[in-house]
C-alpha cells in the first residue's frame, strides 16, 4: 500500500473543515488520511488526519516547514498502526494494545522544534 493524493486531487484549492485552503491531501489506501490547510481559522497551518475506524486528530502549526515534517512523521507512524491491525484480534495481546497506544501518543504527542 502507498500513499496517494485523495481524490485525484479534487479538494486541493478547497475550503477545509478548519475553513483553510486545501495545500496537501493524501490517503494511504482507504485506512488514512492527512490534509494540510493554509490560513484557517486557528492557526496559519493546519493538519487533520484520521486513521478509519480508529482515531482522528488535529494539529495547528506556525509554519509550513512544521506541518511538512509533521505529517513525515505521522505518515511513518500510520503505517505501523495499520500493518499493526493485520494481527488477528483474538492475537492482540497486552503487547499488541501497548504498542497501539505507543503509536498513538507519538501522533497526539507531537512537538514542533
Amino acid at each position: 500500500m502507498n500513499w496517494h493524493n485523495f481524490n485525484n486531487k479534487k479538494t486541493i484549492g478547497k475550503i477545509g473543515s478548519e475553513d483553510g485552503i486545501i495545500i496537501s491531501d493524501i490517503a494511504y489506501g482507504d485506512e488514512a488520511r492527512i490534509t494540510i490547510e493554509q490560513d484557517g481559522i486557528t492557526a496559519p497551518f493546519t493538519i487533520t488526519l484520521g486513521v478509519y475506524d480508529v482515531m482522528m486528530h488535529t494539529e495547528f502549526f506556525s509554519t509550513y516547514q512544521q506541518a511538512i515534517e509533521y505529517q513525515q512523521k505521522t505518515m511513518r507512524v500510520i503505517e505501523r498502526m495499520i500493518a499493526m491491525f493485520q494481527t488477528k484480534e483474538s492475537e492482540r495481546d497486552e503487547v499488541w494494545h501497548s504498542d497501539l497506544i505507543k503509536a498513538i501518543e507519538e501522533i497526539t504527542n507531537y512537538k514542533t522544534k
